[in-house]
């Protein structure tokens, strides 16, 4: 969840208002997460 705030700052702060651009920006971090989780479990 943390790793997701920057990412809405620089958003917001863009004023990107594109609903694509928020749900690419949202699949990102879930793909960062879920890959550092999958590391943690094979490491």
């Amino acid at each position: 969840m943390l790793l997701a705030l920057p990412v809405a700052a620089g958003l917001l702060t863009a004023g990107v208002r594109s609903r694509a651009a928020w749900w690419s920006a949202a699949a990102l971090v879930l793909l960062a997460v879920g890959g550092w989780d999958l590391l943690a479990v094979l490491a």
